[in-house]
């Protein structure tokens, strides 16, 4: 798989602000970006990757930006004219124009969005385990990952106009 989300949920813990912190990555082919076990805001950051997640299928937009939450790091997605397969690139900043990305290749955007669905239902699991249920950030994931399964990826399309 081109592209897809990692986490290692062994050591998730909870704030005394009440935080979720745990450990959540893209890895692109072999590349573990931003790094192999990064550690985020593992529910908001999944619930900001499934809001962008829809938002592009829902206003069928050409580019998306997958962020972190520590960190100046970013991973830009923009569609082709047709077809599932987005161009990725991934960059140590908030994807400033003309930066230049760590690394580049492609994405199948439903491969993406099956696998971040499933490590997000993998972290609101263990939330659950560990008697969080009642979170806020934890019920609005479950909620966005319930609207992400929902409503599957249709590849873009062409129109007979060229656009």
């Amino acid at each position: 798989m081109p592209l897809h989300a990692a986490v290692d949920l062994t050591d998730l813990e909870r704030t005394q602000r009440g935080s979720i912190v745990g450990r959540v990555w893209l890895v692109l082919d072999d590349y573990a970006f931003p790094e192999p076990a990064w550690s985020d805001l593992i529910v908001v950051v999944l619930g900001w990757w499934i809001e962008e997640l829809l938002q592009t299928q829902s206003a069928d937009e050409p580019t998306m930006t997958l962020l972190f939450m520590d960190g100046p790091y970013s991973v830009r997605l923009r569609a082709p004219s047709e077809g599932d397969a987005w161009s990725v690139s991934l960059l140590r900043d908030r994807g400033l124009l003309g930066s230049n990305p760590e690394a580049a290749g492609v994405a199948q955007r439903g491969q993406l969005a099956a696998s971040v669905l499933n490590v997000a239902r993998e972290v609101i699991a263990a939330c659950q385990r560990k008697g969080w249920s009642d979170d806020q950030e934890i019920l609005k994931l479950a909620r966005l990952a319930d609207a992400l399964a929902t409503k599957p990826p249709t590849p873009r399309l062409r129109s007979r106009f060229g656009g």
